[in-house]
């Protein structure tokens, strides 16, 4: 859906269980201050289409 934003679009979504939301938000809360690789490895698996780019990659190495 269109916002007054040109570039900026609303989806509408079935509502999230707030339990899985919860595991989710800990999920990445628990790597804050981790190494990249682990914040990278835990985006992956609360984001089911998270690519990291090439750079994030990178960085783990650098």
């Amino acid at each position: 859906m269109p916002t007054p934003h040109p570039k900026i679009f609303t989806a509408r979504q079935p509502p999230c269980c707030r339990e899985r939301l919860r595991d989710r938000l800990d999920r990445l809360a628990g790597v804050i201050e981790k190494p990249a690789d682990e914040v990278i490895a835990a985006l992956e698996e609360v984001v089911p289409r998270y690519q990291p780019t090439r750079l994030a990659a990178l960085s783990e190495v650098g």
